[in-house]
């Protein structure tokens, strides 16, 4: 399936698969030269039948349903190019509003989903280690804000103290790096009436994915009044999380290692790269 990107990749988003090359390496190399040369010698117990993979069903460029029906999105990619190609393990992907992703796996009827860690999912999932997508956080703030200068001078989270903040409920990085840390932010009942809240001057900014944000702001017709700034703030990284009741808990390691030599070859730097 073809995923949506953004054509080439910009100066952020090169640094960020540095990064996570690094990080799925570094941890990965102490293993047994069998197990670095076949990934497959790493899955634990029985292979399961497929792996059920749920996404969030309006979610571009990480996984959206298409106008035919059909899941597509960068994650869609990642996993049928590690689980089902370099591991042999058929890959069921379905889409659905992601409340109720989540509480497929969470209820046993799905395998796994891929996000961000938060504390309320390590509670019912095992999170992979390897980072399948990193994320670069940015300030898009409103064009009208008497604050823009001083948005323009943020360079960390902490710095966003005292700035009217939007995000959306659902976003568990939102409830923890944002709200959780003291942060003054209004909740709206998705991205894009986050986004229109910044729009309207009801707020100074929202902070978020910026792959995702751009692909909502001119979805929904509302780039004027919203200013992109350019300083990253944070990464978000997308782990793999599988339901510890699941019977594909025993392909963590194998799917750890995949995507760690998905890093090193450039495999996820290709997919993240893909238009259409």
């Amino acid at each position: 399936m073809a995923g949506n990107g953004t054509g080439a990749l910009d100066p952020r988003r090169r640094r960020l698969l540095r990064l996570a090359g690094g990080a799925t390496l570094a941890w990965s190399c102490p293993l047994p030269a069998r197990a670095a040369a076949d990934p497959v010698s790493l899955i634990r117990g029985p292979r399961p039948p497929a792996l059920r993979m749920v996404y969030f069903r309006d979610y571009p460029p990480y996984s959206w349903t298409d106008g035919q029906g059909r899941l597509r999105g960068w994650l869609v990619d990642i996993f049928e190019e590690a689980v089902a190609r370099r591991l042999g393990v058929p890959v069921e992907h379905s889409g659905h509003p992601w409340a109720r992703a989540q509480a497929m796996v969470r209820a046993g009827d799905a395998d796994a989903f891929c996000t961000v860690p938060t504390d309320e999912r390590r509670g019912y999932t095992i999170i992979g280690r390897s980072v399948a997508v990193a994320a670069p956080v940015l300030i898009f703030a409103c064009a009208t804000s008497r604050r823009l200068g001083e948005l323009r001078a943020v360079r960390t989270i902490d710095q966003l103290k005292g700035f009217r903040l939007s995000s959306y409920i659902g976003s568990g990085w939102a409830r923890e790096a944002l709200v959780g840390r003291g942060l003054e932010v209004e909740m709206a009942p998705d991205l894009g009436g986050a986004l229109r809240l910044v729009a309207h001057g009801r707020v100074d900014a929202t902070v978020d994915n910026a792959d995702v944000v751009r692909v909502r702001m001119g979805r929904e017709g509302i780039r004027d009044g919203i200013v992109e700034l350019s300083q990253m703030v944070d990464s978000i990284g997308y782990h793999l999380c599988i339901g510890r009741g699941s019977p594909a808990v025993g392909l963590m390691p194998a799917i750890d290692r995949v995507l760690a030599d998905m890093a090193a070859d450039g495999t996820l730097r290709g997919i993240l790269a893909r238009t259409g």
